[in-house]
C-alpha cells in the first residue's frame, strides 16, 4: 500500500481500492467451494443436477453483494463508499473529517448541515495479536514509557490501510490552499443505488423460491 503520495497531473487518478483482507479471503472461499459444488453436481446428475444449481448461485451472489462488491474507493480529489445498498460519491471538497475506529465514518457537509457517512466494508482498526503487542511493548522499553491511550489511537490509525484516505485528502488540502488559498472544488456529495446487486439477488432469490415449487 503505497503512502509517499508524488504531486501527479489531475489524469492520473491512481485510485486505490480498500475492503477488509478478511472479506476477500472469505468471497474467494465461498465462491471456489460453491462453484466446485455445482460442477460436481452437474457431473454426478448430469441435467437434473442442474435443479440444485440456484441454491449455490444464491450464496455466492450474496457473498459478492455483501462482501466484495462494498468497499471504498480513494482517488485523488474524492471517495466512493459504497455500501450494499447504495454508494455515495464524495468530493473531498465536501469532507469535513475522516474518522478511523472500528468503522471508517466520514463527516461530509451539505445542505442541511453536517452528516456521518459510515463505511460498511473498510479496513478499520482490527485487534491487537501477540507479535504486534510485542513490538508495542519493545518500542514502549526503548522509549522508556508507555504509550498513552491517544498515541496508540494514532499509532494504530497510521498503520490501518485505510490511513490512505486521511493521507491524500491532506495532500488534497495542501494543494488546494497552496493553488488558490482556500480548499475549493465541486462540494456536492450523490447517492445513488446499487441496482445490479440488488436486480442479481432478486433474479437468485426467484430461482430459488421456483426450485423449491417445482
Amino acid at each position: 500500500m503505497p503512502h509517499d503520495e508524488p504531486s501527479s497531473p489531475p489524469e492520473h487518478d491512481d485510485a486505490i481500492a480498500l475492503r477488509p483482507r478478511s472479506a476477500t479471503v472469505i468471497s474467494l472461499l465461498v465462491w471456489v467451494l460453491g462453484a466446485g459444488l455445482a460442477i460436481d453436481a452437474v457431473l454426478r446428475a448430469g441435467w437434473q443436477g442442474v435443479a440444485v444449481l440456484p441454491v449455490p448461485v444464491l450464496i455466492m451472489a450474496l457473498v459478492w453483494a455483501v462482501l466484495w462488491l462494498p468497499r471504498v474507493v480513494v482517488h485523488r480529489d474524492r471517495v466512493e463508499v459504497r455500501n450494499i445498498v447504495v454508494t455515495h460519491h464524495v468530493p473531498f471538497a465536501a469532507l469535513e473529517k475522516v474518522r478511523l475506529g472500528a468503522m471508517l465514518r466520514l463527516d461530509v457537509a451539505g445542505p442541511s448541515g453536517v452528516r456521518t457517512l459510515t463505511a460498511w466494508n473498510a479496513p478499520a482498526l482490527g485487534r491487537e495479536n501477540p507479535l504486534r503487542r510485542e513490538a508495542v511493548i519493545h518500542e514502549q522499553n526503548l522509549r522508556g514509557r508507555g504509550l498513552t491511550r491517544s498515541e496508540k489511537l494514532a499509532h494504530d490509525q497510521q498503520r490501518s490501510r485505510s490511513a490512505v484516505l486521511e493521507e491524500r485528502f491532506v495532500a488534497w488540502m495542501a494543494q488546494q490552499r497552496g493553488a488558490q488559498g482556500a480548499p475549493g472544488g465541486d462540494a456536492r456529495v450523490s447517492t445513488r443505488p446499487n441496482l445490479l446487486p440488488l436486480a442479481v439477488l432478486a433474479v437468485c432469490v426467484l430461482l430459488v423460491l421456483a426450485r423449491t415449487m417445482l
